[in-house]
């Protein structure tokens, strides 16, 4: 039994020591095998790397290049800019290889800052080092995120920023400056085909053109405004003495309006297109219900008008402001004076819809007034009260209403009546524009 054992061990020992050699055999063939793989002459290596650039295979040039610098990036985004920057450069690359070519023939491996990618020894083995680029990245304004093939890479943390930023793998970049506000993006776009030096900076200029933009109405009377962009409220007031709101762009993406607190209530006015930086003259017009209430007003005092003169009374046209009654009712008073009698038949106004644009630039504070421009069109006649034969004229004249808000009565009152030459000066020529048709 003991000698059984015995041999049962040593045939053990056999079969274990047989596993253990045939394991070490089998390491130094995978050894040898990778050393053979890993071993590719510096010829080959060159070789494979040109293919690689030619066929633009992002991800055999990710495994070929090794960078000088621990800190360059290689992936696809940088090997993508690292081709197609010698892409666009056949002289460059004619050159590099010849370099290669140099290095080898000439046993002299390592860097040479002359050139991006040298061919470098290294246990025996053979490595395309790629040297570092940077680049001085200079812009205009504060807070704008910096990028480079869209990924961020820096943020401007002050106005005129400059920063050199790097170190990057060599590339042909796009660069851009964004600038992200609630309204808008803008941006500017370096995107330029560089000429580069291994560890050189290269000079980006991203100058954002954001002019500052205002917002006010000088000739709606109103001290303060708020503003809306783009349909929203902003939060800001836009006052006399300070309407700039900040840095938008100036190209029609963006609209404004503004709105204001009168003692009738609230007003909008026109919104427009941001187009311009200075925008301190925007009109406010009647809404509808506004117009309206003004079209009735002139309605009316056309309508009261014959009687107070006439009756030479002024308050037949409640429609007027004192003193414009008092100046219709002396008409009146003229004509009986005269021994002469005025008749008129009112018909009906057309009203020209561009002129009802709120003024706010009397001689007094809070003057707020519209200026309102008609053809006014009625018979009338003056004649002695003894006349037997009275024929009616045909009347159809441009006149303008000057039609004021009186706070203490808190309506709208006509003031005072302009002809074509107070017209033509205020609003040019209307002969072109529809009219709203009123007829009694």
């Amino acid at each position: 039994m003991t000698q059984s054992n015995g041999k049962k061990k040593s045939y053990v020992r056999w079969i274990v020591f047989l596993i253990v050699a045939l394991a070490i055999v089998g390491s130094a063939v995978m050894v040898f095998i990778n050393q053979k793989e890993k071993s590719v002459s510096p010829e080959k290596t060159v070789e494979l790397f040109v293919k690689a650039m030619e066929d633009q295979d992002t991800e055999k040039v990710i495994e070929m290049v090794v960078p000088e610098n621990d800190k360059m990036e290689i992936d696809k985004t940088t090997v993508n800019a690292f081709i197609k920057y010698f892409h666009a450069s056949p002289k460059k690359v004619k050159k590099l290889i010849q370099h290669l070519n140099d290095q080898i023939e000439q046993d002299d491996y390592g860097v040479d800052d002359d050139y991006l990618v040298n061919i470098e020894k290294v246990d025996d083995k053979y490595a395309l080092i790629v040297s570092p680029v940077y680049f001085q990245v200079k812009t205009n304004y504060k807070d704008l995120v910096i990028t480079m093939d869209g990924k961020e890479i820096a943020e401007s943390d002050r106005d005129d920023y400059s920063e050199e930023l790097g170190p990057f793998l060599p590339g042909w970049y796009e660069f851009e400056a964004i600038n992200k506000t609630e309204y808008v993006t803008l941006k500017q776009t370096f995107d330029q085909k560089p000429s580069l030096k291994a560890n050189d900076s290269l000079m980006v200029t991203l100058y954002v053109d954001i002019p500052t933009v205002s917002f006010f109405s000088l000739n709606a009377g109103l001290e303060e405004y708020k503003l809306f962009l783009n349909g929203k409220d902003t939060g800001e007031i836009m006052k006399k003495d300070d309407h700039r709101f900040g840095q938008l762009p100036i190209d029609g993406s963006i609209t404004a309006y503004l709105e204001g607190d009168f003692p009738w209530g609230t007003m909008k006015s026109e919104e427009i297109d941001v187009e311009k930086p200075n925008n301190s003259s925007i009109p406010f017009t009647a809404d509808k219900e506004l117009e309206q209430t003004l079209k009735d007003i002139i309605i009316q005092y056309n309508r009261h008008r014959e009687e107070t003169i006439s009756e030479a009374d002024e308050s037949n046209l409640p429609e007027a402001t004192e003193s414009m009654a008092e100046s219709i009712a002396q008409i009146g008073k003229d004509f009986n004076n005269e021994g002469k009698t005025y008749q008129t038949n009112f018909i009906g106004l057309d009203f020209y819809p561009s002129t009802f644009v709120l003024d706010g630039t009397g001689s007094k504070k809070r003057d707020f007034k519209f200026i309102i421009v008609t053809n006014t069109i009625a018979e009338e006649a003056v004649y002695q009260e003894d006349d037997q034969n009275v024929e009616m004229d045909d009347v159809n004249i441009l006149l303008a209403y000057e039609v004021v808000y009186d706070e203490h009565s808190d309506e709208w009152k006509v003031n005072a009546i302009g002809d074509e030459d107070i017209i033509e000066s205020r609003y040019g020529d209307l002969s072109d524009e529809e009219v709203a048709e009123y007829r009694e």
